[in-house]
């Protein structure tokens, strides 16, 4: 049985994407990656991810997006944005391959990548799910209180409104537990009339602080597992150009690296080339087919 990582991408040209997979390569994973790639990705991008060992599977942006799951889509609006309906097609997918892996990881793919294998260490009875920075809770966070306001309701948000937001973006376990998140993700996602943006989010942190399933761990953005990057801008780097957490431990995975602008310029150059090879690729890709 192999580890599994699915994403999905959606727009983007492979020079977004290849700081995800060079770093893949680089801490040595020998699992399954399968990407779910919209109609308005080029063909030139798919053979670049089709390089990197990646299995494709085409679905189109309009409901119910993939012909052979509609039947999942059946309580979900057309007005669903692809934050939220990504988590289905992740279900569909696992349910029928369920037998073919024992962990899996569900990932953003634009702003991640990877300094040692995320796998190593994830028991395969357990969900990790993992915290951004402290600043962040949900009294904090406007943003994120309307989003879990919505999907679960005030009072249930109010019960955790001094917890450490969760990130929707990563998250990582094995497969019976990581099936079982996205079938209560679902559920939630279910019978509303429209799914906007960030809803998933929402979603994700009432699983967190009011579902509080036995099988779930919850790493602090400290922890050298995930660093959130979003709220948390005076990262710390060692000698090697990697990102560290306080104890000087190397982060497994970083995210959102493109809020600093600095870290963001250091990772395109390390994954991607100098300034000149980056406008070439850049270049490269938008003519191509």
């Amino acid at each position: 049985m192999n580890d599994l990582i699915l994403t999905i991408v959606h727009g983007y040209d492979y020079p977004f994407l290849q700081p995800f997979f060079e770093s893949l390569k680089k801490v040595a994973f020998k699992g399954d990656i399968v990407v779910f790639i919209s109609e308005t990705v080029s063909k030139a991008t798919r053979a670049a991810l089709k390089k990197n060992g990646v299995i494709l599977i085409d679905y189109q942006t309009t409901h119910p997006y993939l012909t052979e799951y509609a039947h999942a889509f059946e309580a979900i609006t057309p007005e669903a944005s692809i934050s939220n309906y990504r988590f289905i097609l992740f279900l569909e997918y696992l349910l029928a391959n369920q037998m073919k892996y024992k962990k899996v990881m569900m990932t953003d793919v634009r702003d991640v990548i990877f300094q040692r294998n995320p796998f190593l260490g994830v028991a395969e009875d357990k969900i990790n799910v993992f915290l951004e920075d402290p600043v962040q809770t949900f009294r904090y966070s406007a943003l994120n209180y309307q989003w879990s306001s919505a999907a679960n309701g005030r009072e249930v948000t109010d019960s955790y409104i001094d917890e450490v937001v969760s990130c929707a973006g990563f998250t990582i376990g094995g497969t019976d537990p990581v099936i079982a998140y996205l079938k209560h993700m679902k559920k939630k996602l279910e019978h509303h009339a429209k799914l906007p943006w960030a809803f998933d989010q929402g979603v994700h942190n009432g699983y967190v602080y009011a579902k509080k399933p036995a099988e779930m761990r919850v790493f602090a953005n400290d922890d050298p597992f995930v660093a959130t990057l979003g709220a948390y801008q005076p990262y710390h780097m060692n000698a090697s150009a990697e990102v560290v957490n306080s104890k000087g431990e190397v982060y497994a995975v970083v995210h959102q690296y493109d809020r600093s602008g600095k870290l963001f310029s250091l990772i395109k150059q390390k994954y991607i080339g100098s300034r000149v090879l980056q406008k070439l690729k850049r270049i490269f890709y938008l003519v191509m087919p």
